[in-house]
């Protein structure tokens, strides 16, 4: 039996912020209250970044390392997840599966139109 993955979100914090909310029940109020302050997660469980966190580990480092956690510090485990359900499956390598990579000519015509639009401010 193949089961589909949900995709909660192509955005790797909010996909934090919906495994926190999954973990407290569907409960925002349980997610924003969150008593459990040494989870790797407890400081994005809201799905956003705080302005003023010192710690800058990437979003998908840190969720990377939450699997690791979650699959008893097993790499191979972490690979085989089970959990398709989890909005941190498709981000469990520490890895975004939905970033576009662009080819040599979109990021020169990138790179063209960001120099076009800071000439034509000056």
């Amino acid at each position: 039996m193949v089961i589909e993955e949900k995709v909660w979100s192509e955005s790797p914090i909010k996909a934090i912020g919906y495994r926190c909310l999954d973990c407290g029940g569907g409960s925002s109020t349980e997610r924003k209250n969150c008593p459990v302050e040494d989870c790797i997660l407890h400081n994005l469980r809201m799905g956003r970044r705080p302005s003023d966190l010192d710690d800058k580990t990437p979003t998908l480092k840190v969720i990377k390392k939450y699997c690791l956690w979650c699959m008893c510090d097993q790499p191979n485990e972490v690979k085989l997840c089970p959990s398709k359900d989890c909005p941190l499956y498709p981000f469990r390598e520490g890895k975004n599966p939905f970033k576009k990579e662009y080819t040599e000519e979109e990021k020169k015509a990138m790179a063209d139109r960001f120099k076009k639009k800071g000439n034509s401010e000056e």
